[in-house]
Parts: structure tokens; C-alpha cells; sequence
């Protein structure tokens, strides 16, 4: 795979971001919509999935947006095949969890008919009230190395039976909505239901993927912030070098656990540049107080994230 094929007049991600450092512009898009009519008419085509959460990140003016930009990368390294310029939303987390034993919405054949039908509800939904279509985990029945048989199927948003409503209260990017999503008698066809099992093919390989996605985003949003701050050449070597590694691990195999070790190394790197920055940001500026409001986002899932290390140096030995 050559990893540097692109569908513009650039020799690679870098090569653009570099081209864009003094001439940053201080536009601010206070809301999804307006952020999305800005990308579809500034952003460059790109061949890799990864080069556009860059691209989109340094664009961004805020954190919010480059999070999604590198949620949106994610799903097309999961699924290259999904609608080119959709929007998706991952509906998997429900009131009891994201476990695959929790998963209680449910995946049933219809009988008599070819056709088959969901039922239950996902909540903290990111992107919910935006997406195009939706990436959906349902139970078949009980079964398999997680006691739940899980599927994913691939529903447009607007259909018979499905209704999505705001979650408020989020503390951090408040621009990306966060849904509650119910599935009432929710209507497909075999053809919407992916072929392999939810949860190894799909869930648990979008987790990482979609770590190294969003970093990628992150990152650009950062090198633009240090082009836009006149932060120091070291810090912006710094955020070049994290992101030549994440760029590289975005095309990696999601399933193997030196993959995971490595992403672990990363994350030890990127928390020591933010902290670093601390010092750099202007504190009264706008632009900061989003992202010292938004960057504890990034910690998140940390407890996840441990476990998935453990158990990648664990495979290894």
C-alpha cells in the first residue's frame, strides 16, 4: 500500500500543514452546521482516511470539531466502502453499558419474511442528531465467547421507527451532539446487517481505531494552534513527530496487540506535550478556555485504555 497516495496537488499531509503555517486564518464556526459548509468548501481530498482528521483537525478552531473530524476518519478505516461525505454515528453504549453482555437492543428475524427487525435504545451517542446514517450493535440471542451474539447494521436516520433525541448536561463539546437513540420496530434487510461478528470485527477494532483517528485530529487542531500562537519551532517539531507515529499506526492491523503497546507508548508522549503546553496557551483567549474545558475528553476511557494495554503485553508474552 503506498500511504502517500493523495487526490490533490500535495506530496503528503505534511507538506500541507507546513504550507498552511503563516497564512492561518482566525475563522470560528460556533456551531456543527456551520463547521460542516466550511469543510465541504475548504478541505482537500484525500486518499487516507488519517490525512483528513489532520486536515480537518487544523482547520478546526476548536477541539470539538477536530474530534469529529477524527471520529469521521474512523469509520472509513473501519469500512472504506461506507457513503463517501455522510456523516456516522456509532449507536453501541446503552443504560447498562457498552459490554457486549449488556448490549440488550435486539436483532430479530421476522417470520415468514426475509426482512428483519431491531428494537431497544443507545444513549451518548456521539454525532446523533447530525448522522447520515448509523452504525447499529444488536443482540441476536444469547451465545458466543461474550455470552451475546452481536451484529452491526447500517440504517439511514431517518427511518420508520427510529427516533433521536438530545442528551444534555455533557460537560465537554457541547458543539457535537450526544444522542439518545430508541429503535422501535426498526425494518431491514439482510443486506444491511455487516457479515462478520460485531463485536471482534467491528466494535472492539473501531475502539482502537478510532483512538489513533481522533489523535490524528487532535494533533492537527494543535499544529495549527502553535502556528496561530507563534508557539516555539520545538513545540511544533514535537507535534509533528507524534504525528508522524499515529499517521503510521492508522494503517496498521486494529487487531494486533503491538499495535495497542505502541498506542500506549504514544499516549505517555501526547500527555507530556499537553502538559507542557499548559504554559504556551493564552488563558484569556477564547480558544483556550474551550480547550481546557473539552481536553479532559481525552481521558475518558482511560480505564479502558489500561486494560487494552495489559492485555496487549499479555498476548505478547
Amino acid at each position: 500500500m503506498n500511504n502517500n497516495i493523495l487526490k490533490n496537488n500535495y506530496t503528503s499531509i505534511f507538506d500541507w500543514v507546513l504550507s498552511k503555517q503563516n497564512s492561518i486564518k482566525s475563522s470560528s464556526f460556533p456551531t456543527f452546521e456551520k463547521w460542516q459548509i466550511f469543510i465541504k468548501e475548504n478541505n482537500q481530498s484525500w486518499a487516507a482516511p488519517v490525512d483528513r482528521a489532520i486536515s480537518e483537525g487544523f482547520l478546526s478552531d476548536r477541539l470539538a470539531y477536530a474530534f469529529s473530524a477524527g471520529l469521521q476518519a474512523a469509520f472509513y478505516c473501519l469500512l472504506p466502502e461506507l457513503e463517501k461525505d455522510a456523516i456516522f454515528s456509532f449507536c453501541v453504549s446503552e443504560k447498562h453499558g457498552s459490554h457486549p453482555s449488556k448490549i440488550k437492543t435486539s436483532l430479530k428475524k421476522i417470520p415468514g419474511s426475509e426482512m428483519w427487525c431491531i428494537n431497544g435504545q443507545k444513549q451518548f451517542v456521539s454525532c446523533a442528531l447530525y448522522a447520515d446514517q448509523l452504525l447499529v450493535a444488536a443482540s441476536k440471542g444469547a451465545g458466543g465467547k461474550k455470552g451475546n451474539i452481536l451484529k452491526i447494521i447500517l440504517v439511514k436516520s431517518n427511518i420508520k421507527g427510529l427516533k433521536i433525541e438530545p442528551m444534555g448536561n455533557i460537560p465537554f463539546i457541547p458543539e457535537i451532539s450526544h444522542g439518545l437513540i430508541t429503535f422501535d420496530n426498526v425494518i431491514v434487510d439482510l443486506s444491511q446487517i455487516l457479515p462478520e461478528d460485531g463485536y471482534e470485527d467491528y466494535i472492539k477494532p473501531f475502539r482502537t481505531i478510532e483512538d489513533i483517528c481522533i489523535y490524528a485530529g487532535l494533533l492537527g487542531y494543535l499544529f495549527k494552534a502553535a502556528c496561530k500562537f507563534y508557539w516555539s519551532q520545538k513545540i511544533k517539531e514535537q507535534i509533528l513527530f507524534l504525528l508522524t507515529g499515529i499517521r503510521s499506526l492508522s494503517f496498521s492491523d486494529f487487531k494486533d496487540p503491538v499495535v495497542h503497546i505502541t498506542l500506549g507508548g504514544f499516549e505517555c508522549q501526547l500527555n507530556s506535550l499537553i502538559n507542557e503546553l499548559s504554559q504556551y496557551w493564552n488563558k484569556e483567549d477564547k480558544e483556550h478556555i474551550r480547550w481546557h474545558r473539552d481536553h479532559i475528553i481525552l481521558n475518558i476511557a482511560g480505564n479502558i485504555k489500561s486494560k487494552r494495554l495489559a492485555a496487549a503485553w499479555q498476548n505478547i508474552k
